[in-house]
């Protein structure tokens, strides 16, 4: 983990995982907390199960979670694709399905 304020450009993701998600589909959760992964390669994961804690890795100047889905399984690889998420509340407005846009106040739903 870096000293908040402090990057490490030469391990950009810093503690990352990729699941994968079928169809060319895969999550990236990159800046994961040194020491706080807990799931194992090719491990099958379920919704809700704890990977990891949000931490200040890599290419990173405070705690943060970095999340993208893209169409190949290596970090730095492919495109990027839409990534969707359910049932959340956009500066405080339900959303069924949808992106969050930059600047938004994004919440739990109901």
């Amino acid at each position: 983990d870096n000293i908040p304020g402090q990057q490490n450009p030469q391990q950009a993701a810093g503690n990352y995982i990729i699941i994968d998600h079928g169809n060319q589909e895969y999550s990236l959760m990159a800046h994961l907390q040194n020491g706080s992964i807990t799931v194992q390669n090719q491990q099958t994961v379920t919704a809700g199960q704890v990977i990891g804690l949000c931490g200040n890795s890599g290419n990173s100047t405070e705690a943060h979670l970095h999340y993208h889905l893209q169409d190949q399984p290596v970090f730095g690889k492919g495109d990027g694709k839409p990534a969707p998420f359910r049932n959340y509340l956009a500066d405080g407005a339900l959303i069924e399905l949808g992106e969050p846009i930059r600047g938004q106040i994004i919440e739990l739903g109901e």
